[in-house]
This record gives C-alpha cells, sequence and structure tokens, in this order.
C-alpha cells in the first residue's frame, strides 16, 4: 500500500480517495516490490509516459529480484482531457503476475491518475 503511494507521488499523481482501490494490491505483484523494484518501475513508468509513442511500452527488470514488469502507453478514449493517456500496468514476481489499466493525465508537476 505504501509503495503504490510512493509511485503515484514520484509519478506527480494525485487522486481522491475515492476515485481509487488500493485494496487490489494486498495480493498482487507489487505487494512485493522491494525498494530496488520500485526504483526501477518508477523511472520506467515516467519514462513511457513522457516519451513513448502510443503502442509502445517499456520494460522493466530487476537483477536482484528477478521482479519485472511493463508499461504500455496508448491513447486515452475518447472524451478523456486533452493530453490524457491510457497506461496499461504490468507486474511480475515469481509466478504471480497482474495486469492493470488506468487514465493518466499530464499536470505540471508529473501524472495524475483520472481513473
Amino acid at each position: 500500500m505504501k509503495r503504490l503511494t510512493v509511485l503515484m507521488l514520484c509519478l506527480g499523481c494525485c487522486a481522491s480517495a475515492h476515485a481509487l482501490n488500493y485494496q487490489f494490491l494486498r495480493h498482487s505483484p507489487a505487494s512485493t516490490f522491494t525498494d530496488g523494484d520500485w526504483e526501477i518501475a518508477i523511472a520506467t513508468a515516467r519514462e513511457a509516459l513522457d516519451d513513448a509513442a502510443d503502442g509502445d511500452s517499456r520494460a522493466w527488470t530487476n537483477p536482484d529480484t528477478g521482479h519485472q514488469g511493463s508499461y504500455r502507453v496508448d491513447a486515452a478514449p475518447t472524451g478523456s482531457p486533452e493530453g490524457c493517456r491510457k497506461l496499461v500496468i504490468h507486474h511480475r514476481t515469481g509466478q504471480a503476475s497482474a495486469t492493470t489499466e488506468y487514465v493518466v493525465c499530464p499536470q505540471e508537476d508529473g501524472w495524475r491518475f483520472l481513473r
């Protein structure tokens, strides 16, 4: 739970408590990420959002833990605010994996989760 908050803050994301349900993290691969995993994951997510073309992915692996993930960016759904992107997040640790997607929008200080 704490590490998702760190991820959101490092991405420059702010969301109201009712907008996101963090309970999925309790049994997700991200719940076992180390600080090193998060450092690599956050840098990769920012790179994907800032630099990747729609449909492109950025992948990461922590050689110390074997944990890995990827971030794919796509055009946001019709009706989303200008500049927003769809972010598809895939994390894997050992045999556990999870994929989620969000719409994220640019802010002066980073990205904010819209939904």
